[in-house]
């Protein structure tokens, strides 16, 4: 990456470049049609739940138009990796019913714990004891993990809600030796390198905006691009952009 050294901006910043973003659900309004319509933007996100199509109709319902295209979500990637990695050879997973759903079309399930070679790790809310129980035992024997993003959990209003983090965490304490998981969402730069090559854009003239420093901004830092920190009580408001 060369001497560039990535900075986050201290006053309202030119938005003339390339933009990445890591706009949540709740951000969808004005502020991301705006974003959205006036200059080549791709969104990164550690969503493990829902797949670019949704995100897409669901921003467009809200009046911010956005290609699936350009949408990078870690659920969705960790089932194309999942793929690569391990082809035809048996799987588990846990996952929402629409990652569940992509994963059955595209992955083979394991029958027993004994023949699992890879487990996918999805954020998924019918998780249970036995679902734990299940992916600890195939660790045990030796199958490996690709987790889609290290986040112990997500705002959703004052509430926050559990991430697939939090789920690794379980399944971690209970393992006898250290196992590192695939890591496929941010601070990892994956997405967000494919989103670059989507925009075609020089590193120097993309701003990425996330409203999480510890993740959005490290990942602009390995990147090598500005970081905005919006939102939040430290953050500039989306308008105030514009």
């Amino acid at each position: 990456m060369g001497s560039h050294q990535p900075r986050q901006f201290l006053r309202k910043p030119d938005l003339s470049s390339a933009i990445l973003t890591a706009f949540s659900l709740t951000q969808r309004g004005v502020g991301a049609a705006k974003l959205f319509a006036s200059r080549p933007c791709a969104l990164v996100s550690n969503n493990s739940t829902l797949t670019a199509k949704t995100i897409a109709k669901r921003f467009a319902d809200g009046g911010a138009y956005i290609s699936q295209e350009r949408i990078f979500l870690a659920g969705e990637y960790a089932v194309g990796i999942a793929l690569k990695r391990f082809g035809s050879a048996p799987m588990l997973w846990l996952a929402s019913d629409e990652i569940g759903e992509l994963a059955e079309k595209m992955l083979n399930e394991a029958r027993s714990v004994g023949e699992t070679a890879g487990i996918l790790i999805c954020r998924d809310r019918t998780l249970t004891m036995e679902h734990l129980e299940r992916i600890v035992n195939a660790v045990r024997c030796g199958a490996e993990v690709i987790l889609a993003n290290p986040d112990f959990t997500h705002p959703e209003g004052e509430n926050v809600r559990m991430e697939t983090g939090a789920i690794w965490s379980a399944v971690s304490c209970q393992l006898e030796t250290a196992c590192s998981p695939v890591l496929v969402g941010k601070p990892e730069t994956l997405l967000a390198e494919e989103a670059l090559r989507m925009l075609g854009a020089n590193r120097r003239e993309v701003v990425f905006l996330g409203d999480n420093p510890d993740t959005d901004g490290l990942t602009a830092q390995r990147l090598g691009v500005n970081f905005i920190h919006t939102g939040g009580r430290n953050g500039f408001p989306l308008a105030a952009l514009m």
